[in-house]
């Protein structure tokens, strides 16, 4: 094979292997459009003997990929255990910081492989009786107290009446627990309430 045959070729493998990476193509299917080029190169390239060993030998260890417990017994495991080596121990801080948690849905979504049911039968959070009550009663109560344009264009602020109302019904201590004078309302609940707020006045919300 000559020198322009070479590059030809040479060419026509780093194209196929650009456009598999940008496509991001499964290994199965890249490896298959590999074996094709390979063989249309083998028939018509005319290579040599020991270019043709080489390129041969690498489509073997490229096929051996494809088998899950040889990829993660002699690849995966080999890089996981010199990233362990290289990295950092962390301190039992950290240690108890990660223990301390519950990875839940992250964990399956991580994992490579969820388990779909996992998220599809965990239950709908629902307000509760505390705090539907207040999104009906003193939520919706504010909301009639304050006029978006008045406070925008005229006053620049929320009135005195509503500064005195949101203190006395506990807006700024939503989720402080109970025991502290707070109301302890659950995530949905300071999110439903702050999303209802913001549909009449942004400065209410802030």
């Amino acid at each position: 094979m000559g020198l322009i045959g070479f590059i030809f070729w040479t060419l026509v493998l780093f194209i196929t292997l650009v456009v598999l990476c940008y496509k991001a193509v499964e290994l199965r299917t890249a490896t298959i459009t590999i074996g094709v080029v390979l063989v249309v190169f083998t028939i018509f390239g005319d290579p040599g003997n020991v270019l043709l060993a080489i390129d041969w030998v690498m489509f073997a260890l490229l096929v051996s990929f494809n088998i899950p417990e040889i990829r993660r017994n002699y690849v995966s495991s080999q890089i996981l255990k010199f990233y362990k080596a290289v990295l950092p121990s962390i301190s039992q801080t950290e240690k108890e910081a990660i223990d301390a948690g519950s990875i839940w849905w992250d964990g399956e979504l991580f994992s490579g492989n969820p388990n779909w049911d996992v998220l599809r039968n965990n239950p709908k959070p629902k307000l509760s009786t505390e705090e539907q009550a207040f999104l009906d009663g003193p939520v919706e109560e504010v909301c009639q107290m304050t006029d978006n344009w008045v406070v925008n264009h005229k006053d620049y602020d929320l009135s005195a009446e509503v500064w005195d109302f949101l203190k006395t019904k506990g807006f700024f201590s939503m989720i402080i627990p109970k025991k502290y004078g707070g109301l302890e309302f659950s995530p949905l609940a300071v999110a439903t309430v702050m999303s209802k707020i913001t549909t009449r006045s942004g400065v209410l919300n802030s």
